[in-house]
C-alpha cells in the first residue's frame, strides 16, 4: 500500500487498519487515506477539486460499479469528519516541486494508472484487480508518492507501490499531470507536512 512508501512510524493498530482498508472491497477513496494519515498523527491535507463523491464521475465505469451507499452516505461523512484537513483546489506542479525541494512536505497523489507510461516492474501490477474495477479502458485509480520533481528536465519521480522491481519510477511531467488530472481523480493530492 502507498502508506508503506511514506515510511511513517505507524502504530500496530493503524497498520492493521490500513491493511484491512486495502483488502476491503474497492474503493479506497483519497479521504480514506487522509483519515489513516491523520489517525497516525501526520499533519496532512487533502487538496481536491471536489469534496465528496463527484456526480460528474457517476457514469465512469469505475464509479458506476461502486456501491451507491458509499457515494451517498459514507464518503460525505468522511469528508465532513476530515473538516479543515480538506481544501478545494489543485496543487500546481511547481508548488509540489518547491515544497519537496524545501523538504517541507511529501505528497500522495491519486493517478489514473492507464495514463502512466509502462514501468516494466509495474505493468502486471497495474492490471491487478484493484485497478480493474473500472473495466476495460476505464479509469484506474492508483495512489503513488511523489519523491521528487525536476522542472528543468520535465520529470517526476514516483514511489509507486506497483513498481516492485525498483524503488523509484521516473515519468515525464506531462504524463504525471495527465494521470493526476484525468476524469475520476478530482486532482486529489494529499500533502503531508514534514517536521
Amino acid at each position: 500500500m502507498v502508506l508503506a512508501a511514506l515510511r511513517l512510524p505507524l502504530p500496530r493498530a493503524l497498520r492493521a487498519a490500513a491493511a484491512a482498508a486495502a483488502a476491503a472491497a474497492p474503493p479506497l477513496w483519497s479521504v480514506d487515506v487522509l483519515q489513516l494519515l491523520l489517525a497516525a498523527g501526520a499533519r496532512a491535507t487533502l487538496h481536491t477539486a471536489f469534496a465528496g463523491a463527484n456526480p460528474a464521475h457517476a457514469a465512469l465505469p469505475y464509479y458506476a460499479a461502486q456501491p451507491a451507499a458509499d457515494a451517498a452516505a459514507r464518503v460525505p461523512r468522511a469528508f465532513a469528519a476530515a473538516g479543515a484537513a480538506v481544501r478545494l483546489g489543485a496543487v500546481p506542479l511547481a508548488a509540489l516541486a518547491a515544497r519537496l525541494a524545501a523538504r517541507a512536505a511529501l505528497f500522495v497523489v491519486l493517478l489514473d494508472a492507464r495514463l502512466l507510461p509502462p514501468c516494466a516492474a509495474a505493468t502486471a501490477a497495474r492490471a491487478a484487480p484493484e485497478a480493474e474495477a473500472g473495466g476495460a479502458g476505464g479509469y484506474r485509480g492508483h495512489f503513488a508518492v511523489v519523491a521528487g520533481v525536476d522542472l528543468g528536465r520535465g520529470e517526476v519521480a514516483l514511489l509507486d507501490p506497483a513498481c516492485t522491481g525498483h524503488g523509484v519510477c521516473i515519468v515525464s511531467a506531462a504524463a504525471f499531470d495527465a494521470a493526476r488530472s484525468a476524469a475520476g481523480t478530482d486532482d486529489d493530492v494529499i500533502e503531508i507536512e514534514c517536521a
